[in-house]
């Protein structure tokens, strides 16, 4: 596989339009190193540079140039897991390879279906010593309601109902996500299934500290274990006097962990058609779904001030002792420029 992706590659990228020739030069020249055997830290480390220098340009470019940012540094992720595994470093690989997704998209065609496929046989030879079973746990007592003026609505609304009148102001369906084997069958206030979807090496976006607001709150990329063990779970205690508070938002997980994706049920509503005169700036997501899916997962306590949600948005809460918020879903259309469901 590695000297045909070298080989596209190369050919790709010679004939690229493009105003950062330099950079692309570069990624040409470490890719035929690698190709021709240069199988070291040094390679690894041009390719790591690379990476950091269009992570740095994402910030102020133009869309086409974003793209080929984007791609560049798909590209060079990509080749530096392939060197690193090669080097027998194959957690270091993997991380690599989640760069790309997290950080890019990944974009370029076949690139996800590439690195979810480079991922599963880095792991293959450590799955055998992983516990795939979590064990199936039952709901804890529920808490206390505040007082809310969102109204909640005793049975769902059809999906005319749903588009004709309910889409335009929020409300409350509790119960609705209780049959979702996210909390039944495939629990993900389990530790040990969150662990056994993803395999061992991942790596994801966090942010730390209690209130984004403050000035010691900051963003890291951390390991997935590392981050679950901060957590508090039914069959996993957190970690006592951990340094920091690690939460996990606005990023889509399914896109790193697919098998996530069978234990939501999408609803419905999402599908909706609303591009009225009632909301003149909506256009639906172009990806192949054409919603958005964000995982919020984190520790009671952290805190999110008062905001406004610019999609058509569906939150998913669940209470328990990693989410610490009540078992709902919640409604809302405001200032629509997309769609999203948040789980």
């Amino acid at each position: 596989m590695l000297p045909v992706f070298l080989f596209l590659l190369h050919y790709l990228y010679r004939f690229l339009a493009t105003i950062n020739n330099h950079l692309l030069d570069r990624l040409r020249k470490a890719s035929l190193a690698l190709a021709d055997g240069q199988i070291d830290e040094p390679c690894s480390e041009e390719f790591l540079r690379i990476m950091a220098i269009c992570h740095e340009n994402m910030k102020h470019s133009s869309s086409l140039e974003l793209n080929t940012l984007r791609k560049v540094y798909t590209d060079a992720a990509i080749l530096r897991g392939l060197l690193l595994s090669l080097l027998s470093l194959p957690m270091n690989a993997i991380a690599s390879l989640d760069q790309a997704i997290i950080i890019a998209g990944p974009y370029g065609t076949g690139r996800l279906e590439l690195i979810m496929d480079l991922i599963h046989n880095i792991q293959r030879p450590f799955l055998s010593n992983r516990s795939l079973n979590a064990r199936v746990i039952t709901p804890g007592s529920s808490p206390n309601f505040a007082k809310c003026t969102v109204p909640c609505l005793s049975t769902p609304p059809s999906f005319l109902d749903f588009q004709l009148t309910y889409s335009r102001k929020p409300f409350i369906l509790r119960d609705f996500a209780s049959s979702w084997p996210a909390l039944s069958s495939r629990p993900w206030k389990s530790h040990a299934y969150l662990c056994s979807v993803a395999g061992p090496g991942r790596v994801v976006p966090v942010e730390m500290g209690r209130d984004y607001r403050t000035d010691d709150w900051q963003q890291k990329i951390m390991p997935w274990d590392e981050f679950l063990t901060s957590l508090e779970f039914e069959d996993h205690p957190a970690l006592e006097n951990a340094p920091n508070v690690y939460y996990l938002a606005q990023h889509d997980l399914t896109k790193q962990f697919p098998k996530l994706l069978d234990d939501v049920i999408i609803p419905d509503y999402l599908y909706a058609e609303l591009g009225s005169s009632d909301f003149p700036g909506y256009t639906p997501p172009r990806n192949e779904n054409r919603m958005l899916l964000n995982t919020w997962l984190g520790p009671k306590g952290t805190l999110s001030p008062a905001h406004i949600v610019s999609e058509i948005s569906l939150s998913s809460l669940s209470y328990s002792k990693v989410c610490h918020r009540t078992h709902t879903s919640t409604f809302s259309v405001r200032s629509i420029t997309s769609r999203q469901l948040v789980i």
